[in-house]
């Protein structure tokens, strides 16, 4: 999937601004995801989402054609975040804690379960991005190794114990 957003950075850059449509279906959710982790806010995060994607759009001549697409997205997400932080004044709570009524996430496109106020709450930023690759972005395990530089068996092991400490943490809230 990564080829397939760096195919599309290049077709952009070449004048195919139609496809811009087709990198926000295949981003969106992950820098949404990503910003929340960061901000643990979800207006924040949407707001950090649009910030990003209008960055792409004016600096999409600048990715460099044989870079790390994801990779490049991610940055963006994480440094317009942080600059919401300091332009915001104001400091995100560290334990990320939630309403407990919070039953759903909302986007705008569908309803997000649950499960992600539990995932940003127990894992690590690290395992949190991986999780979103795997499970929203829906990047194999071996694409997730390219983009991160690190051995498949390696992210396996990361994404089976953020799923296993995900799935623990949320039994214990059902009981």
């Amino acid at each position: 999937m990564d080829k397939r957003i760096n195919r599309l950075f290049i077709e952009i850059q070449s004048g195919k601004e139609e496809k811009f449509d087709e990198l926000y279906e295949l981003t969106n959710k992950y820098v949404y995801f990503l910003a929340y982790r960061i901000l643990g806010d979800k207006m924040l995060a949407e707001d950090v989402m649009h910030d990003v994607f209008i960055s792409l759009i004016k600096n999409i001549k600048s990715y460099n054609a044989t870079g790390n697409a994801i990779g490049y997205v991610s940055t963006i997400t994480k440094n317009i975040a942080l600059n919401k932080i300091k332009k915001e004044g104001r400091a995100i709570n560290c334990d990320f804690a939630e309403e407990a009524n919070s039953s759903m996430i909302k986007t705008a496109d569908e309803p997000i379960p649950f499960i992600f106020d539990v995932a940003k709450r127990v894992l690590s930023i690290e395992e949190y991005e991986l999780v979103v690759l795997n499970v929203i972005s829906g990047y194999k395990q071996s694409e997730i190794a390219n983009i991160k530089g690190e051995p498949v068996s390696t992210i396996n092991y990361k994404i089976k114990k953020a799923l296993e400490k995900i799935r623990k943490e949320y039994e214990e809230e059902e009981v």
